[in-house]
């Protein structure tokens, strides 16, 4: 169960793509405490390679997908090497030079491409705000739901309400669960950290144990767990 000393965060963001949090912060925030984390920057993985490769920190690889019209999916990688495989062959050729968050190809080419990898694929903010992946903007919304294999049920830049609306689709499409800080700086970290903390007894506790359910964070899991 989250505290003080325990810290879950599987959506975090880097000064990789648009966020403010580098190495020093992460490792000196994180290791005094029992942790899981994933980096997800937009369209990149220098961030989640760094930690990964110069760290001893607790890091799922990861990575934040921009579909051409604004869609994101969150991947997460079993290994290392497969991440680094998928992104140099199959994202980073397709950057849109202009908007880090997107690319040029939409959902159906990565959802067809990471059929190949040994991965766990999550619909971000689902309720979020503007045309992301708010469901009242994406027609396609269902037929992605159908495909992936979680829902982000907390997302802590968002409101009650809207991670109450995550939830219900989540629980109604039987779908597994990742939460997390959505965190671009220091003080969205510290935020979550205290909303972890202060939540402990309620729907939280409930949602860190279902990250055992997560077969993709077993090798994780011992760490935190312990």
């Amino acid at each position: 169960m989250p505290s003080g000393k325990k810290y879950i965060d599987l959506h975090i963001h880097t000064v990789h793509s648009d966020g403010f949090l580098d190495r020093a912060f992460l490792e000196s925030f994180l290791g005094h405490r029992q942790h899981l984390i994933a980096v997800t920057d937009h369209n990149e993985i220098a961030g989640s390679v760094d930690l990964i490769e110069n760290t001893d920190l607790n890091v799922v690889p990861g990575i934040e997908i921009g579909c051409q019209d604004g869609f994101e999916l969150l991947v997460y990688f079993q290994e290392l090497a497969d991440l680094k495989e998928f992104f140099y062959n199959c994202l980073e050729p397709y950057k849109n030079n202009f908007r880090m968050a997107k690319t040029t190809k939409d959902y159906k080419y990565y959802l067809d491409i990471l059929e190949g990898y040994d991965v766990f694929i999550a619909i971000p903010h689902i309720n979020g705000y503007l045309q992301k992946n708010f469901i009242n903007n994406k027609d396609y919304i269902y037929e992605v739901i159908k495909r992936v294999d979680g829902i982000e049920v907390h997302n802590n830049t968002l409101t009650k309400k809207q991670n109450k609306t995550a939830r219900k689709l989540q629980k109604k499409f039987n779908k597994k669960i990742v939460f997390g800080s959505d965190a671009h700086t220091q003080k969205e970290i510290f935020y979550f950290q205290n909303y972890l903390r202060e939540n402990k007894k309620s729907i939280i506790e409930s949602l860190v144990h279902k990250v055992y359910e997560l077969s993709l964070f077993q090798k994780h899991l011992a760490y935190i767990f312990s």
